[in-house]
């Protein structure tokens, strides 16, 4: 009996020295038939070099539709997490009627850099502060100003960190279904092991490709068009985006108590936005947000999911365009 239990032991730990270190060599293969941004690049797009705090430089893709002449504002359309500028196709045409429309990719999504600069830590460049750094360049890159934030999820978190430095070219904000209250946080231990550089790619191909997850983010799958869904999986056909997006994935984290602390004492008009069947972001998390911002305004779409702006487009450009119209102090 001893001599069984000595070797089921020996047995146990010599499992526990193969989990601990057979990942260790674990290689993903190169994925193949990838390309660079600019052969994907359409019509619309446009692409910028901002330059980064610590050294070297980003490129962002972003479109552009419409002008900003006159008193019309300029809408700055911040997209969600795993998606890109695509998200927004459903109203960036009626949008583009109040005024200019700018929808970029977020690093490390859509045509938008997917290699780490040299001599930039990677926990710093793939940070929330870096992420409004970088949107702030942009729109300064771009001269704008009147801007309205239009930020989905994750893009209103990052929405909500730019407005804590108080810009003065912003305007006010559009949080839709914003993630401010859903941790953001993973396990930095594990997440920064060596184990997980082989394993950690292979969690984001299979994120970053992920049909189910798309499609729960509606409330009626039937809604998606396969143009919808070659849009969301543009990311996968740039060349890098699988180590990129991993690099993002296990630096990804927030503090929800500083973000709400930026919401309860901004003077920023916000219009708040909730889809009543959202399975991400539930309505009740969106009218929370909404209840701690002092100017806010908060309107429910009915069935409809995470993505309004391409589910149910035009009950949101309706609540969008009646928000702009009743705060006339947006356009000056």
């Amino acid at each position: 009996m001893k001599r069984f239990i000595k070797w089921l032991t020996f047995g146990a730990l010599g499992l526990l020295v193969m989990a601990a270190t057979l990942p260790l060599f674990i290689k993903p293969t190169p994925l193949p038939n990838l390309v660079d941004s600019i052969t994907l690049a359409t019509s619309t797009s446009n692409f910028v070099q901002i330059l980064n705090k610590d050294g070297g430089s980003t490129e962002l893709h972003y479109q552009a539709f419409g002008n900003a002449t006159g008193n019309k504002p300029t809408f700055v359309l911040i997209h969600g997490s795993t998606l890109n500028a695509s998200s927004w196709s459903g109203i960036t045409e009626d949008l583009s009627a109040l005024g200019r429309v700018i929808a970029y990719d977020q690093v490390p999504y859509g045509l938008s850099s997917k290699t780490l600069p040299e001599g930039v830590q990677e926990a710093d460049y793939y940070s929330l502060p870096a992420a409004a750094s970088r949107l702030d360049a942009l729109m300064k890159a771009l001269a704008l100003d009147n801007v309205i934030l239009v930020g989905n999820s994750f893009g209103a978190v990052i929405a909500t960190e730019l407005l804590a430095r108080k810009p003065d070219y912003v305007s006010g904000a559009v949080f839709i279904a914003p993630a401010v209250t859903v941790s953001g946080n993973s396990p930095t231990w594990l997440m920064q092991l060596p184990q997980m550089d082989g394993l950690g790619v292979l969690l984001a191909r299979q994120l970053g490709a992920s049909e189910s997850f798309y499609r729960s983010m509606f409330a009626d799958e039937s809604a998606i068009s396969s143009d919808m869904l070659a849009g969301a999986r543009l990311n996968t056909a740039v060349s890098n985006w699988d180590t990129a997006l991993w690099q993002y994935l296990r630096n990804w984290r927030y503090n929800q108590n500083e973000l709400m602390q930026t919401l309860a004492t901004t003077d920023y008009p916000v219009l708040v936005v909730a889809g009543t069947q959202d399975a991400i972001v539930k309505v009740e998390q969106s009218a929370f947000v909404a209840e701690q911002i002092p100017n806010s305004t908060f309107i429910e779409i009915a069935q409809c999911g995470h993505l309004p702006q391409i589910e149910c487009p035009e009950p949101l450009f309706d609540a969008i365009n009646q928000w702009v119209s009743t705060n006339h102090y947006l356009m000056p």
